[in-house]
Protein backbone atom coordinates (compact mmCIF):
# COMPACT_ATOMS: atom_id res chain seq x y z
CA UNK A 1 0.00 0.00 0.00
CA UNK A 2 1.35 3.12 -0.77
CA UNK A 3 1.81 5.55 1.49
CA UNK A 4 1.55 8.68 -1.05
CA UNK A 5 -2.19 11.25 -0.97
CA UNK A 6 -3.46 12.74 -3.75
CA UNK A 7 -4.78 15.63 -4.15
CA UNK A 8 -6.86 16.85 -6.95
CA UNK A 9 -7.31 20.89 -7.37
CA UNK A 10 -10.54 22.40 -8.91
CA UNK A 11 -11.00 25.60 -9.76
CA UNK A 12 -14.15 26.83 -8.18
CA UNK A 13 -16.15 30.81 -8.56
CA UNK A 14 -15.37 32.76 -5.11
CA UNK A 15 -18.56 32.73 -3.29
CA UNK A 16 -18.87 34.45 0.40
CA UNK A 17 -18.75 31.98 2.91
CA UNK A 18 -21.97 32.94 4.93
CA UNK A 19 -23.56 31.76 1.76
CA UNK A 20 -25.17 29.13 0.62
CA UNK A 21 -23.11 26.44 -1.00
CA UNK A 22 -21.94 26.98 -4.39
CA UNK A 23 -24.21 24.47 -6.85
CA UNK A 24 -22.47 21.82 -8.44
CA UNK A 25 -21.94 23.29 -11.76
CA UNK A 26 -19.67 25.87 -9.98
CA UNK A 27 -16.62 23.30 -9.87
CA UNK A 28 -15.57 21.98 -13.20
CA UNK A 29 -12.23 20.42 -14.36
CA UNK A 30 -12.06 22.57 -17.49
CA UNK A 31 -8.84 24.97 -18.03
CA UNK A 32 -9.43 28.54 -17.19
CA UNK A 33 -10.48 30.88 -19.64
CA UNK A 34 -10.23 34.23 -20.39
CA UNK A 35 -13.17 36.95 -19.38
CA UNK A 36 -15.06 37.48 -22.32
CA UNK A 37 -15.62 41.63 -23.13
CA UNK A 38 -18.66 43.27 -24.66
CA UNK A 39 -18.17 44.78 -27.92
CA UNK A 40 -19.69 48.56 -28.21
CA UNK A 41 -22.17 50.13 -30.25
CA UNK A 42 -21.79 50.53 -33.50
CA UNK A 43 -20.39 54.49 -33.88
CA UNK A 44 -20.77 56.25 -37.18
CA UNK A 45 -17.53 57.66 -38.57
CA UNK A 46 -16.73 61.03 -39.25
CA UNK A 47 -17.31 62.23 -42.84
CA UNK A 48 -14.27 63.30 -44.57
CA UNK A 49 -14.25 66.36 -46.70
CA UNK A 50 -14.30 65.61 -50.69
CA UNK A 51 -10.84 66.69 -51.39
CA UNK A 52 -9.94 66.83 -54.97
CA UNK A 53 -7.95 64.51 -56.74
CA UNK A 54 -4.68 63.89 -55.39
CA UNK A 55 -5.58 65.84 -52.21
CA UNK A 56 -6.03 64.22 -48.71
CA UNK A 57 -5.45 64.56 -45.32
CA UNK A 58 -1.57 64.27 -45.48
CA UNK A 59 -1.77 66.93 -48.04
CA UNK A 60 -0.29 70.94 -46.42
CA UNK A 61 -3.20 73.19 -45.93
CA UNK A 62 -2.53 75.51 -48.18
CA UNK A 63 -2.07 73.41 -51.20
CA UNK A 64 -5.52 71.78 -50.03
CA UNK A 65 -6.98 75.51 -50.77
CA UNK A 66 -5.71 75.81 -54.24
CA UNK A 67 -8.27 77.17 -56.47
CA UNK A 68 -8.62 74.52 -59.68
CA UNK A 69 -8.34 77.02 -62.17
CA UNK A 70 -4.84 77.67 -60.96
CA UNK A 71 -3.57 74.02 -60.53
CA UNK A 72 -4.74 73.59 -63.78
CA UNK A 73 -3.39 76.37 -65.26
CA UNK A 74 -0.02 75.71 -67.37
CA UNK A 75 2.85 78.33 -67.00
CA UNK A 76 3.39 81.49 -64.95
CA UNK A 77 1.24 83.69 -66.94
CA UNK A 78 -1.52 81.62 -67.53
CA UNK A 79 -1.75 80.92 -63.14
CA UNK A 80 -1.07 84.30 -63.33
CA UNK A 81 -3.88 85.02 -65.13
CA UNK A 82 -6.21 82.45 -63.24
CA UNK A 83 -5.38 84.02 -60.33
CA UNK A 84 -5.97 87.50 -60.98
CA UNK A 85 -9.53 86.52 -62.49
CA UNK A 86 -10.56 85.16 -59.19
CA UNK A 87 -9.76 87.70 -56.97
CA UNK A 88 -12.16 90.67 -56.03
CA UNK A 89 -12.58 94.05 -57.31
CA UNK A 90 -10.19 96.73 -56.07
CA UNK A 91 -12.00 99.01 -53.55
CA UNK A 92 -12.87 102.39 -54.83
CA UNK A 93 -13.29 106.03 -52.89
CA UNK A 94 -16.87 105.16 -53.01
CA UNK A 95 -16.36 102.62 -50.80
CA UNK A 96 -14.35 104.61 -48.40
CA UNK A 97 -17.11 106.93 -48.10
CA UNK A 98 -19.78 104.30 -47.48
CA UNK A 99 -17.75 102.88 -44.22
CA UNK A 100 -14.82 105.40 -42.99
CA UNK A 101 -12.09 104.48 -41.15
CA UNK A 102 -13.61 106.01 -37.89
CA UNK A 103 -16.94 104.40 -38.25
CA UNK A 104 -14.90 101.15 -37.88
CA UNK A 105 -13.70 101.70 -34.01
CA UNK A 106 -17.65 102.56 -33.64
CA UNK A 107 -18.81 99.61 -35.04
CA UNK A 108 -16.23 97.71 -32.44
CA UNK A 109 -17.85 99.82 -29.97
CA UNK A 110 -21.40 99.44 -30.63
CA UNK A 111 -20.89 95.37 -31.23
CA UNK A 112 -19.28 95.41 -27.29
CA UNK A 113 -22.82 97.35 -26.16
CA UNK A 114 -21.83 100.99 -26.40
CA UNK A 115 -23.52 104.14 -27.53
CA UNK A 116 -22.93 107.95 -27.75
CA UNK A 117 -23.93 109.30 -24.62
CA UNK A 118 -24.39 106.28 -22.36
CA UNK A 119 -22.25 105.24 -19.33
CA UNK A 120 -19.84 102.46 -19.94
CA UNK A 121 -21.05 99.21 -17.89
CA UNK A 122 -23.55 98.44 -15.76
CA UNK A 123 -23.02 99.94 -12.08
CA UNK A 124 -21.63 103.29 -13.81
CA UNK A 125 -24.14 106.22 -13.46
CA UNK A 126 -22.85 108.57 -15.51
CA UNK A 127 -20.74 109.26 -18.70
CA UNK A 128 -16.70 109.56 -18.09
CA UNK A 129 -14.81 112.43 -20.39
CA UNK A 130 -11.81 110.69 -21.43
CA UNK A 131 -8.53 112.59 -20.16
CA UNK A 132 -5.23 113.14 -21.69
CA UNK A 133 -1.89 113.19 -20.25
CA UNK A 134 0.56 115.60 -20.57
CA UNK A 135 3.36 114.88 -22.37
CA UNK A 136 6.85 115.59 -20.72
CA UNK A 137 9.18 117.88 -22.83
CA UNK A 138 10.42 115.77 -25.99
CA UNK A 139 13.23 113.02 -25.30
CA UNK A 140 12.66 114.19 -21.70
CA UNK A 141 12.59 110.67 -19.48
CA UNK A 142 11.12 110.54 -16.77
CA UNK A 143 13.40 112.29 -13.62
CA UNK A 144 15.69 113.72 -16.24
CA UNK A 145 15.91 117.52 -16.52
CA UNK A 146 16.36 119.61 -19.89
CA UNK A 147 19.41 120.63 -21.10
CA UNK A 148 20.87 124.34 -19.17
CA UNK A 149 20.49 127.32 -20.79
CA UNK A 150 23.52 129.74 -20.89
CA UNK A 151 23.56 132.79 -18.99
CA UNK A 152 24.65 135.38 -21.08
CA UNK A 153 26.84 137.18 -18.42
CA UNK A 154 30.73 137.17 -17.88
CA UNK A 155 32.13 134.90 -15.32
CA UNK A 156 35.64 134.88 -13.12
CA UNK A 157 37.14 132.42 -15.26
CA UNK A 158 35.94 133.66 -18.36
CA UNK A 159 33.41 131.12 -18.97
CA UNK A 160 29.86 131.63 -19.65
CA UNK A 161 28.06 130.45 -16.76
CA UNK A 162 25.10 127.64 -17.53
CA UNK A 163 21.72 127.48 -15.61
CA UNK A 164 20.03 124.15 -14.39
CA UNK A 165 17.28 123.60 -17.04
CA UNK A 166 13.68 123.76 -15.41
CA UNK A 167 10.81 121.11 -16.75
CA UNK A 168 8.03 123.33 -17.93
CA UNK A 169 4.30 123.07 -16.59
CA UNK A 170 0.99 123.74 -17.85
CA UNK A 171 -1.32 125.09 -14.92
CA UNK A 172 -5.17 125.92 -15.02
CA UNK A 173 -5.57 129.90 -16.23
CA UNK A 174 -8.39 129.87 -13.67
CA UNK A 175 -7.00 128.31 -10.81
CA UNK A 176 -2.86 128.37 -11.84
CA UNK A 177 -2.52 124.84 -10.45
CA UNK A 178 -0.11 122.51 -11.82
CA UNK A 179 -2.09 119.73 -13.97
CA UNK A 180 -0.77 116.44 -15.51
CA UNK A 181 -3.97 115.91 -17.42
CA UNK A 182 -6.65 117.56 -18.85
CA UNK A 183 -9.84 117.46 -20.35
CA UNK A 184 -9.80 116.67 -24.10
CA UNK A 185 -11.64 120.39 -24.65
CA UNK A 186 -9.30 121.76 -21.85
CA UNK A 187 -6.85 124.10 -22.31
CA UNK A 188 -4.05 125.35 -20.63
CA UNK A 189 -0.66 127.54 -20.10
CA UNK A 190 2.49 127.00 -19.99
CA UNK A 191 3.65 128.52 -16.25
CA UNK A 192 6.80 131.41 -16.27
CA UNK A 193 6.42 131.35 -20.30
CA UNK A 194 5.92 134.85 -22.06
CA UNK A 195 5.38 133.30 -25.15
CA UNK A 196 2.02 131.08 -25.50
CA UNK A 197 0.53 129.20 -28.34
CA UNK A 198 -2.28 131.52 -29.36
CA UNK A 199 -0.59 135.04 -28.61
CA UNK A 200 -0.68 137.61 -30.74
CA UNK A 201 3.30 138.29 -31.34
CA UNK A 202 5.31 141.06 -33.05
CA UNK A 203 8.79 139.87 -34.87
CA UNK A 204 11.95 142.40 -33.50
CA UNK A 205 14.56 140.45 -34.95
CA UNK A 206 16.13 138.43 -38.26
CA UNK A 207 15.13 138.03 -41.53
CA UNK A 208 11.07 138.30 -40.40
CA UNK A 209 11.30 141.16 -38.81
CA UNK A 210 8.56 144.08 -38.19
CA UNK A 211 5.92 141.70 -39.42
CA UNK A 212 2.90 140.33 -37.22
CA UNK A 213 1.29 137.19 -36.62
CA UNK A 214 -0.42 134.13 -34.26
CA UNK A 215 2.18 131.68 -32.45
CA UNK A 216 0.64 128.27 -33.03
CA UNK A 217 3.50 126.05 -31.19
CA UNK A 218 6.39 126.42 -29.57
CA UNK A 219 9.54 124.68 -29.08
CA UNK A 220 11.20 123.89 -26.07
CA UNK A 221 14.16 122.02 -27.44
CA UNK A 222 15.39 124.45 -29.70
CA UNK A 223 13.97 127.30 -28.14
CA UNK A 224 11.70 128.33 -31.60
CA UNK A 225 7.96 129.63 -32.39
CA UNK A 226 6.07 128.53 -35.31
CA UNK A 227 4.18 131.72 -36.37
CA UNK A 228 1.32 132.31 -39.10
CA UNK A 229 2.13 135.57 -40.32
CA UNK A 230 -0.69 137.83 -40.70
CA UNK A 231 -0.20 139.12 -44.00
CA UNK A 232 0.58 135.55 -45.49
CA UNK A 233 -1.31 133.65 -43.44
CA UNK A 234 1.89 131.40 -44.31
CA UNK A 235 3.69 129.55 -40.98
CA UNK A 236 7.55 130.86 -40.26
CA UNK A 237 10.13 129.39 -37.42
CA UNK A 238 11.38 132.19 -35.41
CA UNK A 239 13.23 132.21 -32.45
CA UNK A 240 10.87 133.16 -29.20
CA UNK A 241 14.42 135.93 -27.93
CA UNK A 242 13.31 137.63 -31.69
CA UNK A 243 8.87 137.78 -30.59
CA UNK A 244 7.18 140.16 -28.20
CA UNK A 245 3.87 139.73 -27.64
CA UNK A 246 2.05 142.53 -29.83
CA UNK A 247 1.05 146.18 -29.15
CA UNK A 248 -1.87 147.58 -31.23
CA UNK A 249 0.16 150.46 -32.50
CA UNK A 250 2.73 148.45 -33.89
CA UNK A 251 -0.04 146.26 -35.96
CA UNK A 252 0.27 148.50 -38.97
CA UNK A 253 4.03 150.12 -38.84
CA UNK A 254 5.42 146.93 -41.58
CA UNK A 255 2.80 147.39 -43.66
CA UNK A 256 2.84 151.67 -43.70
CA UNK A 257 6.91 151.74 -43.65
CA UNK A 258 7.11 148.81 -46.23
CA UNK A 259 4.25 150.63 -48.88
CA UNK A 260 6.27 153.61 -48.40
CA UNK A 261 9.80 152.21 -49.49
CA UNK A 262 7.67 150.48 -52.41
CA UNK A 263 6.54 153.93 -53.50
CA UNK A 264 9.60 155.03 -53.71
CA UNK A 265 10.91 152.16 -55.78
CA UNK A 266 8.57 151.72 -58.34
CA UNK A 267 10.70 153.17 -61.53
CA UNK A 268 13.96 152.14 -60.78
CA UNK A 269 15.41 150.15 -64.07
CA UNK A 270 15.42 145.92 -64.15
CA UNK A 271 19.22 144.82 -63.64
CA UNK A 272 19.43 141.25 -63.30
CA UNK A 273 15.66 139.81 -63.59
CA UNK A 274 15.27 137.65 -66.80
CA UNK A 275 12.70 134.91 -67.33
CA UNK A 276 12.82 131.51 -66.36
CA UNK A 277 14.53 132.50 -63.22
CA UNK A 278 14.27 131.38 -59.79
CA UNK A 279 13.13 134.23 -57.05
CA UNK A 280 12.03 134.49 -54.04
CA UNK A 281 9.51 137.90 -52.59
CA UNK A 282 10.91 139.38 -50.06
CA UNK A 283 8.55 142.41 -49.80
CA UNK A 284 6.77 141.59 -46.19
CA UNK A 285 4.06 143.18 -47.07
CA UNK A 286 3.15 141.47 -49.90
CA UNK A 287 0.41 138.54 -50.18
CA UNK A 288 3.38 135.81 -51.37
CA UNK A 289 6.28 136.87 -49.48
CA UNK A 290 8.49 134.22 -48.41
CA UNK A 291 7.45 132.19 -51.56
CA UNK A 292 9.08 131.14 -54.48
CA UNK A 293 8.13 131.03 -57.98
CA UNK A 294 9.51 131.52 -61.48
CA UNK A 295 9.79 134.74 -63.27
CA UNK A 296 7.22 134.40 -66.06
CA UNK A 297 7.59 137.72 -68.26
CA UNK A 298 8.92 140.96 -68.10
CA UNK A 299 5.96 143.40 -69.22
CA UNK A 300 8.52 146.36 -68.75
CA UNK A 301 11.65 147.97 -68.04
CA UNK A 302 10.73 148.29 -64.07
CA UNK A 303 8.20 145.44 -63.76
CA UNK A 304 8.05 141.90 -64.33
CA UNK A 305 5.12 139.00 -63.76
CA UNK A 306 5.70 135.75 -61.36
CA UNK A 307 4.41 132.30 -61.54
CA UNK A 308 3.76 131.03 -57.84
CA UNK A 309 1.72 127.50 -57.42
CA UNK A 310 -0.30 128.42 -60.85
CA UNK A 311 -1.25 132.10 -60.15
CA UNK A 312 0.21 135.35 -61.91
CA UNK A 313 1.77 137.60 -60.05
CA UNK A 314 2.24 140.80 -61.68
CA UNK A 315 4.06 144.21 -60.31
CA UNK A 316 7.25 143.11 -59.21
CA UNK A 317 10.23 145.36 -58.75
CA UNK A 318 13.52 144.21 -58.29
CA UNK A 319 13.37 145.17 -54.95
CA UNK A 320 10.36 143.03 -53.89
CA UNK A 321 12.43 139.72 -54.72
CA UNK A 322 16.09 137.85 -54.18
CA UNK A 323 17.95 134.93 -55.56
CA UNK A 324 17.28 131.75 -54.55
CA UNK A 325 20.21 128.68 -54.59
CA UNK A 326 19.14 125.42 -52.75
CA UNK A 327 21.71 123.02 -51.58
CA UNK A 328 21.67 120.51 -53.96
CA UNK A 329 24.90 119.94 -55.97
CA UNK A 330 24.32 119.55 -60.02
CA UNK A 331 21.81 122.28 -59.89
CA UNK A 332 21.94 124.40 -62.78
CA UNK A 333 21.98 128.33 -62.12
CA UNK A 334 22.41 131.43 -64.14
CA UNK A 335 24.50 134.36 -63.18
CA UNK A 336 22.60 137.22 -63.43
CA UNK A 337 25.05 139.52 -62.04
CA UNK A 338 29.49 139.70 -61.28
CA UNK A 339 32.33 139.18 -63.87
CA UNK A 340 30.78 135.98 -64.93
CA UNK A 341 27.02 137.42 -65.67
CA UNK A 342 24.83 136.07 -68.34
CA UNK A 343 26.51 132.56 -68.42
CA UNK A 344 24.84 129.22 -66.62
CA UNK A 345 26.56 127.08 -64.77
CA UNK A 346 26.53 123.74 -62.19
CA UNK A 347 26.25 124.28 -57.94
CA UNK A 348 29.44 122.40 -57.11
CA UNK A 349 28.81 123.75 -53.48
CA UNK A 350 27.14 126.52 -51.41
CA UNK A 351 28.61 127.89 -48.18
CA UNK A 352 26.06 130.00 -46.35
CA UNK A 353 28.36 130.85 -43.77
CA UNK A 354 30.49 132.98 -46.50
CA UNK A 355 27.59 133.75 -48.92
CA UNK A 356 29.64 131.97 -51.91
CA UNK A 357 29.21 129.22 -54.11
CA UNK A 358 31.61 127.28 -56.21
CA UNK A 359 30.32 126.97 -59.81
CA UNK A 360 31.16 124.71 -62.93
CA UNK A 361 31.15 127.12 -65.50
CA UNK A 362 29.80 125.50 -68.70
CA UNK A 363 33.44 125.85 -69.92
CA UNK A 364 34.96 123.74 -67.36
CA UNK A 365 36.30 126.56 -65.09
CA UNK A 366 35.34 125.94 -61.68
CA UNK A 367 34.67 129.63 -59.68
CA UNK A 368 33.24 131.31 -56.84
CA UNK A 369 30.39 133.20 -56.83
CA UNK A 370 28.48 135.20 -54.54
CA UNK A 371 25.03 133.56 -53.75
CA UNK A 372 23.07 137.16 -55.08
CA UNK A 373 24.60 136.90 -57.87
CA UNK A 374 23.40 133.42 -58.86
CA UNK A 375 19.61 131.74 -59.19
CA UNK A 376 18.19 129.10 -60.06
CA UNK A 377 16.24 127.97 -63.69
CA UNK A 378 12.86 126.70 -63.13
CA UNK A 379 13.16 124.59 -66.13
CA UNK A 380 15.95 122.82 -64.39
CA UNK A 381 15.46 119.42 -64.74
CA UNK A 382 18.20 117.87 -61.96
Amino acid sequence: MSNAIQFTVRSRKATPSFGPPPPASAFTTEPDRAPSVSKPASVNPIPLPDFPAGVDLSTPLLLRNVLPDVAAAVGDIAKYRADHACRPMQSTFADYERMPVEDFGTAMLAGMGWSKGTPIGLSNPQVVEPIEYIRRGERLGLGAQPAPEILEMPSMTGRKRKKNGKESELVDPKTGRTRHVKGLDEVLVEKGRSIQAGDKVHIDKGCHDELTGVVTSVSDRDGTAEVILDSTRRPVRVPISHLSKRVNAQDNTAMHDSHHHRSRRRDVPLKWVVPGITIRIIDKAHKWYNCKGRVYDVASRTHFTVMIEGALIEDLTEYDVETVVADRPGLRLLCVAGPYKGQCCTLYRRMVDRGKAKVDLDNGDRVKCDLDHVTEFANNKN
